[in-house]
């Protein structure tokens, strides 16, 4: 094809243009775009497609804003202002409103959880307990006290 010839202004040129498409698609390498091929039985099959489509959105739709207003009730019972809490200070006093003193075990240095009624030492153990006992019992042996009063 030949190129038209243009004339002194570019109104001319756009009308020769547009009346020879032919010769634009030429020029541009041939890509002329291709005829509709969608075939009516192919428009109602895509037509049903994007129906179906549609309410499986619509569906989907409802559901996911059900789930945020049951997210955002929830939220709302608890959003609670929180405040932080200052720290205290904790005295424990004993029955006679002084500090209790904890315990430990005269022979094994462990937390004693008993007193021993005679001596009034504390022990942990029952092996503790007994040697306290042994060594009482010889203490008194040694000032010559009577201890036959001694319970083991």
């Amino acid at each position: 094809m030949q190129e038209p010839k243009l004339g002194a202004s570019g109104e001319a040129k756009r009308a020769l243009l547009q009346k020879n498409k032919k010769w634009v698609m030429a020029r541009m390498g041939c890509l002329m775009a291709p005829a509709n091929t969608v075939t009516p039985e192919t428009q109602a099959q895509y037509l049903e497609e994007a129906k179906e489509t549609e309410r499986k959105n619509t569906a989907s739709l409802k559901k996911y804003e059900q789930f945020e207003l049951e997210k955002k009730k929830k939220n709302e019972k608890t959003n609670v202002i929180r405040k932080v809490q200052p720290p205290y200070v904790r005295i424990v006093d004993g029955p006679n409103g002084k500090w209790m003193i904890k315990l430990l075990c005269s022979v094994t240095s462990r937390p004693a959880k008993y007193k021993d009624p005679l001596t009034d030492l504390p022990y942990a153990t029952p092996g503790a307990f007994k040697l306290i006992r042994e060594k009482y019992t010889e203490f008194l042996k040694k000032k010559g006290i009577d201890y036959g009063n001694v319970e083991d």
